[in-house]
């Protein structure tokens, strides 16, 4: 361990690392990138800025996502029932079509990825009409709809307007 005065004689220069001067001592820690929920990777830290670069989501985090968006982005919210039905009905089957375009290949794979990216899209259009209807609270809407977001960003699709 280095000896210091202060905080600043213990700079290291790396910006992935949180440097303190206590009782004479340098104590150096590194900064910890914890993944934002159970379905995101943890992430880096980027020693050039020292903010934390959190992996695109994967396959598994796309999985995850959609098995948790309405529970997740709606946890003590009531959603109409037949509603609730629909979207997890939809949200359900573009899972399915997501897992199976993972074991496929080429224009199957290209085919079931799509199909399901369309139903991703009017799961949104859903949201947002029931949002507009106010059969969905505004806060549970708004969780929905970035959730949706990043899957469709995630899938290469952007938001393209819903």
């Amino acid at each position: 361990m280095r000896t210091c005065a202060a905080t600043p004689d213990c700079d290291d220069a790396d910006a992935c690392t949180d440097e303190a001067c206590e009782n004479g001592l340098c104590a150096v820690t590194t900064r910890a990138c914890v993944p934002a929920d159970e379905c995101h990777e943890g992430g880096g830290c980027d020693p050039a800025t020292g903010a934390c670069v959190v992996p695109k989501l994967g396959q598994n985090g796309v999985d995850c996502l959609l098995r948790a968006t309405l529970d997740g982005s709606c946890a003590g919210t009531a959603i109409p029932r037949r509603l609730r039905r629909g979207l997890e009905h939809r949200l359900a089957r573009a899972r399915a079509l997501l897992v199976t375009a993972a074991s496929s290949t080429g224009r199957r794979a290209a085919r079931r990825n799509a199909a399901a990216v369309r139903l991703l899209r009017r799961v949104a259009r859903r949201v947002e009409g029931q949002g507009a209807r106010r059969r969905i609270d505004g806060g549970c809407r708004e969780r929905l709809d970035r959730t949706l977001q990043e899957l469709l960003a995630a899938l290469g699709q952007g938001s393209r307007n819903h």
